[in-house]
């Protein structure tokens, strides 16, 4: 048929194959990027919560972030908890989906260029160079953000299609099928990926000219879209209903009503979203200096010019000669970016987007006639080694969210049936570790200032949380996440700051603090004596 298949008999893609994944898990592991402030709040927790049926014992403790879909999670604490702290062997595992994505993308570069040419096989080393090393690439290779994952469903299903519609041009319902099957699955473990589902189907349905029976093609793109959604996001979903009454809580709550969250379709507001359109449409020049305080979400500087490029590239191709392969990839890239915009403009989910931007660059760089004068030569040459240059140099010039440290609890004598009452994020990944080795339940209580983040603090999770402290009989403590330095106190209670390694400088400077009664406090970090 296609991918699938040429992978499984093709000794020598086979062996590419390998060499992929064997590079991508030995630079995770040189690397050990991590993406600090997630992985405290949500990753961690949400996958031993999972495996320790937590959902109603804990209330909210990473906030919205505690309904996601835990099965990517799941894996991430799995392999934490095996392989800490053997940092490379984690992280060199964490690494294997961008060895994964490079073979796929290494292939969609063989169909445009070919490597039976030494130009095809300067292109596609050249593609692969630039669509490897953009900011959202390169810093989520091999940490918990799963964006790169994501990134494996998306351009397999888009090398899937693209082989039969401009290249092979015989068409199979399988294909369409397994292609819709992937987006699917994608975007039932994270709702980032519905990016990648919208654009590829509309990009389908505007070229439907070019598809032999183009609404039973479609049709099977849907429903594989469908059965691998609830194949990936099912479980969870029959969850939440049974749970909470919203299939996709805490989404679209303005259609379900649940009483457990607000009277609306949450999504995640951005400093951008009162731009307007023209506005974000050219916002990818703020890329090419970004800084925290730029419109687009990113918890860091980075300078990135791939986005002007395929901006330029994409008005460049309007006055090309058009071929079948471009017009796809040009439309593609054209509607993953606008709804790239509209569902989530954070650079982190555009690592699709990013690595077949550098397919167009390519593509229009091989078309252009080397001049015939020497200077011109020369001149040309020049261009386009900066060029080149400035995009392999975007991880040298930008800075990674954070790394990869073990974690391990300060010396504690918590108390059997202890309730923690917490407040805000950052403290669930806490939270996790101590439910490993005590017997502690966590109640969140978020004041933070993000639309819908403190539901907690209304509606029906207000009432249980405050039927749970009523009832409570054992001893009570507060765990406080504070973006301020010590000392910190609360009124009638003794506050201890609890120590313990950040992955990088903690550029979010938030303090955990452990409050309760002096007495208890004493007992809880006295060393326990120990018998030669």
């Amino acid at each position: 048929m296609s991918f699938l298949q040429n992978l499984s008999t093709n000794k020598k893609n086979i062996l590419i194959f390998f060499a992929f994944l064997l590079f991508g898990g030995i630079l995770s592991g040189i690397l050990q990027y991590e993406i600090t402030w997630d992985f405290r709040n949500y990753h961690y927790y949400n996958g031993f919560a999972f495996l320790n049926n937590r959902l109603d014992y804990d209330i909210a403790t990473a906030s919205v972030h505690t309904y996601f879909n835990p099965l990517m999670d799941t894996v991430v604490y799995l392999l934490y908890k095996e392989l800490m702290p053997h940092i490379f062997w984690y992280s060199f595992i964490m690494g294997l989906p961008f060895g994964i994505l490079l073979f796929i993308f290494f292939k969609i570069c063989d169909l445009y260029f070919g490597a039976s040419s030494n130009k095809g096989k300067a292109s596609i080393a050249a593609a692969m160079l630039i669509g490897s090393t953009g900011f959202a690439t390169w810093f989520q290779i091999g940490i918990s953000s799963h964006e790169i994952t994501l990134a494996c469903f998306a351009l397999a299903a888009f090398f899937m299609l693209i082989s039969e519609v401009a290249f092979t041009r015989v068409f199979h319902k399988k294909t369409f099928f397994i292609a819709g099957l992937l987006l699917g699955a994608a975007a039932g473990l994270k709702f980032t990926a519905a990016i990648y589902c919208v654009s590829t189907g509309i990009t389908l349905i505007l070229f439907y000219k070019h598809i032999e029976k183009p609404a039973t093609l479609i049709g099977m793109l849907i429903l594989g879209g469908f059965c691998g959604f609830l194949i990936t996001n099912g479980f969870w979903m029959w969850t939440l209903w049974e749970h909470y009454g919203n299939p996709f809580f805490p989404f679209w709550n303005k259609i379900f009503k649940s009483p457990y969250f607000d009277d609306a379709n949450y999504i995640f507001k951005h400093s951008i979203d009162n731009l307007p359109l023209y506005l974000k449409a050219v916002l990818p020049l703020t890329f090419l200096n970004h800084t925290t305080e730029a419109p687009v979400v990113a918890e860091n500087n980075f300078s990135d010019i791939r986005f002007f490029l395929m901006m330029v590239c994409c008005v460049i191709w309007l006055f090309k000669k058009k071929d079948k392969s471009g017009d796809f990839l040009v439309l593609w890239l054209v509607l993953s970016y606008i709804f790239w915009i509209l569902i989530g403009y954070q650079i982190r989910f555009a690592v699709a987007i990013e690595m077949l931007s550098a397919v167009l660059l390519l593509k229009i760089l091989s078309d252009v006639p080397m001049p015939k004068k020497l200077i011109a030569q020369i001149v040309y040459l020049v261009v386009l080694i900066d060029i080149f240059l400035i995009l392999l140099l975007t991880p040298f010039i930008s800075s990674a969210w954070g790394k990869v440290v073990p974690f391990e609890l300060p010396e504690m004598n918590i108390p059997e049936n202890t309730l923690i009452l917490t407040r805000n994020t950052v403290n669930s990944y806490f939270i996790a570790h101590m439910a490993e080795k005590y017997d502690i339940r966590a109640i969140n209580r978020t004041d933070a200032t993000i639309p819908h983040w403190d539901f907690a603090s209304r509606g029906r999770f207000a009432e249980i949380r405050q039927e749970i402290i009523d009832n409570h009989k054992g001893p009570v403590l507060l765990l406080i996440t504070v973006p301020t330095p010590t000392p910190f106190n609360v009124e009638g209670q003794k506050c201890l700051l609890l120590s313990f390694e950040t992955a990088s400088a903690d550029e979010y400077k938030n303090l955990l603090f452990l409050c309760g009664e002096p007495n208890l406090m004493e007992n809880i970090f006295k060393k326990t004596e120990t018998t030669p």
